[in-house]
């Protein structure tokens, strides 16, 4: 006799597949072709147009203001993200319930409503949305991944919801969930596993892992998840986004589907995720506006509008705790990495960053444990096998006790140790603020020990320390991509490490450098209760080092080092910097690339080469230590038949405070004929260096990105395989590769200087 899950699931399944195939027939995708990173796929499909391209690489800002402008309407928009769903879905899995021709239905009543009355309906106006499984949007199935709720009608949609949709949002698509949102990777016996499009052997995270996929492969410009146990960040973590989880009251959690219906003891908030940060704050500012007025709707919610210059007095430093570890697990070498990035970056821009100790931590953490435990069990594990299903280990090692047990006088006294350990971590924040100072910011983090879960990792050990004690807390917290794993860099730990538990040993040996090259590596910012503002704004200075932060524009992926850049990075680690970040870029046109790069390195190093006939490669390392001037700017190297005249940049690469940038020709080409520019890197001068020429700019980003000094620019165009293979000249190589006895004669002033007196 076949389970009753098994139909339901076929049933559902069947639902999902045929609203897909009858929307876009799309061809078979034949698994051992498919690179470990999914995201390139959508683009060197040929199944988008160029225009429906330039569609999903805007974020929501730039989605509204064009709607707004008449630029591009919401049926066009949402037919583009409807599409890209559809092929997310084929590779990931992450899709759950169709909305796609309510959708259409709704962009065109948003884009007649514009054009007749010449004014936008909200701050939404024709924004496509998308929604984590639990958001009920009446009368479409609310699963959350159990087989009692998947095919079952719902009757009125969620409060966020009705929200969003009258502040103009259109809603087209819901997101694949864990079984009863209660694990962190995402996978159930209705819909199955979905996986991570950053890197295919890894998990998106969970419970919001349907959203990860599909922001992560550009298939939603914004989507709305939960988060009770870091359900928000943990995913926004392993696929490389933005994920506010904001203290409870400020975002409507009434009338979705709940996991453990009737829990209080810590509650579960929903928050925006975006690849851009601008787009989770444009959420918050929607919803809670005075047009949207949230608190009129739901009682639960706090009467507060959103604020701003929360950063009080403008333009101070900040003070910010930095948290290595949780007391039990250590993180792995790139979060280590990640942790000390940002550590440079902040401290470098004068802000005081000290080590902040996991002190309550455990016991924290197992406080919320405990009540998952003792207020769940009798919640999801009946359910499960009332339809036949099988128990996922992670769910039976949590919720698998006997609820029986349970007692009022257990509640009360689990209700005490909660308010205890708020009032002592509260006290330990404020103490902070001693002798006149300031009381600390926020704490930066890690999300999980790992960069990113292998896919099934939750079935050898559920793991959410890091993400969970702020639940508990009720405490603010945002991630934010910082870097990507290297096997080059992140090497596994020595011998001589020491575990800080026996589970730290066991999630340590989990480490395969080799297998974890690629994946994303981010870290949260915790601000204190209701201080979601705040956490968005130290957001903006904990991003500003990522200036291989290029979200919409392109695909990253980590490369190997060449033999001059393992040197560089390994003196950058012996000498207590930040380290160097490797990216390998596919050649693509990018434009307002400057906007994105926010902090320049001191110095540069740059290469070329091909690895693939079709895909021109790239390769750029940095450190951020202080460098010195090389040879002069490599020449130009001009393709067959081409004349000089026709070349508007000269490619560049500086070094130091002496560099000079050359300037490009009279004749400045057109953005629309600048095809042939892979990307353009723009530097602010640094404080030390106020005789750099500035002259140089690119006719691709618009003038308010160029109009500022330059510390360097690098202009790299596309070339033809023939020219690519050709062996760099002397004189190249002089200006691309920095040698051993640069950097030799480099660390020999720098270990002067440390020894120097006062050094």
């Amino acid at each position: 006799m076949t389970p009753k899950y098994k139909e339901i699931s076929a049933i559902a399944r069947k639902r999902r597949d045929d609203l897909l195939t009858t929307a876009y027939a799309l061809p078979e995708i034949n698994e051992e072709n498919l690179p470990k990173d999914l995201r390139s796929y959508p683009k060197e499909s040929g199944l988008f147009t160029k225009e429906e391209l330039e569609i999903l690489d805007l974020d929501a800002v730039e989605i509204l203001q064009r709607i707004k402008d008449r630029k591009l309407t919401s049926v066009a928009a949402t037919k583009a993200f409807c599409k890209a769903a559809a092929v997310a879905q084929k590779l990931t899995n992450c899709v759950t319930e169709v909305l796609f021709a309510e959708g259409l239905e709704r962009a065109k009543y948003l884009d007649d409503y514009l054009e007749k009355n010449g004014t936008v309906v909200g701050p939404l106006h024709g924004l496509p949305l998308s929604l984590k499984d639990n958001f009920i949007t009446a009368p479409h199935p609310a699963s959350i991944g159990l087989a009692v709720y998947a095919n079952e009608p719902t009757e009125k949609d969620a409060l966020l919801v009705t929200m969003l949709r009258d502040l103009g949002a259109v809603f087209y698509v819901k997101t694949n969930v864990p079984t009863a949102m209660m694990m962190n990777e995402t996978n159930n016996n209705i819909w199955g596993e979905t996986r991570n499009p950053i890197h295919k052997g890894l998990s998106p995270g969970g419970s919001s892992g349907g959203e990860g996929a599909l922001i992560a492969i550009k298939a939603s410009p914004l989507g709305v998840g939960t988060d009770i146990g870091g359900s928000i960040r943990i995913p926004s973590a392993f696929c490389h986004l933005y994920g506010l989880k904001p203290s409870f009251g400020r975002f409507s959690t009434a009338g979705g589907q709940p996991g453990i219906p009737g829990q209080d003891f810590i509650y579960s908030v929903c928050g925006p995720m975006s690849r851009s940060l601008q787009s989770v704050r444009l959420f918050c500012e929607a919803v809670c506006s005075e047009q949207a007025a949230p608190w009129n709707l739901d009682p639960k919610i706090v009467p507060i509008p959103w604020r701003r210059n929360v950063i009080q007095p403008p333009g101070r430093k900040l003070k910010l705790g930095l948290l290595r570890h949780d007391g039990r697990v250590t993180p792995h070498p790139p979060v280590e990495r990640a942790l000390e990035i940002v550590r440079k970056v902040l401290t470098d821009a004068g802000h005081e960053v000290f080590d902040w100790a996991p002190v309550d931590h455990p016991a924290i953490v197992d406080a919320a444990t405990e009540a998952f435990a003792e207020l769940g069990s009798d919640a999801i594990i009946p359910q499960l096998t009332e339809y036949d299903e099988p128990v996922f280990k992670a769910i039976e090692r949590q919720f698998g006790g006997d609820p029986t047990k349970f007692n009022p006088a257990k509640l009360r006294q689990m209700i005490i140790n909660r308010n205890q350990l708020q009032r002592d971590y509260l006290d330990r924040w404020t103490a902070t603020q001693k002798n006149g100072e300031l009381v600390m910011d926020g704490i930066i983090s890690p999300v999980a020990p790992l960069a990113a879960n292998r896919l099934g990792f939750a079935e050898r050990g559920l793991y959410i320390s890091y993400t969970v004690v702020w639940n508990l807390l009720d405490y603010s917290a945002c991630t934010f991509p910082v870097t990507y794993a290297s096997q080059s860099i992140d090497v596994k730990r020595g011998a001589e490490w020491q575990p800080l538990s026996e589970l730290d040993k066991v999630i340590q040996s989990e480490y395969d450098p080799e297998f974890y090259d690629g994946a994303p590596v981010s870290l949260q910012l915790v601000a204190m209760e209701y201080k979601c503002r705040a956490c968005l704004v130290l957001n903006v200075w904990a991003s500003q080092f990522r200036w291989s932060h290029l979200p919409d524009k392109v695909v990253l992926l980590i490369s190997r080092l060449d033999a001059t850049s393992a040197r560089l990075c390994q003196a950058c680690s012996f000498r207590g910097s930040s380290g160097c970040h490797v990216q390998r870029v596919p050649s693509r046109p990018l434009h307002h690339l400057a906007t994105h790069h926010l902090s320049a390195p001191s110095s540069l190093l740059f290469r070329y080469q091909s690895e693939n006939a079709e895909i021109p490669v790239f390769y750029y390392s940095y450190c951020s230590l202080p460098f010195f001037s090389t040879s002069p700017a490599m020449p130009p190297r001009r393709r067959t038949g081409q004349s000089a005249t026709a070349r508007t940049h000269q490619s560049t690469l500086s070094f130091g405070s002496k560099s000079r940038v050359t300037k490009p020709s009279a004749t400045p080409v057109s953005a629309k004929k600048a095809k042939d520019v892979d990307y353009v890197i723009d530097k602010s001068v640094s404080e030390t260096s106020p005789d750099t020429s500035v002259d140089a700019q690119t006719s691709v980003a618009p003038p308010s990105e160029t109009s500022q000094p330059h510390i360097a620019e690098v202009v790299v165009r596309e070339q033809a395989k023939s020219e690519l293979e050709q062996p760099l000249t002397e004189e190249d190589k002089r200006a691309l590769q920095i040698t051993d006895a640069d950097l030799q004669k480099y660390w020999r002033a720098e270990e002067q200087k440390r020894k120097a007196p006062g050094g």
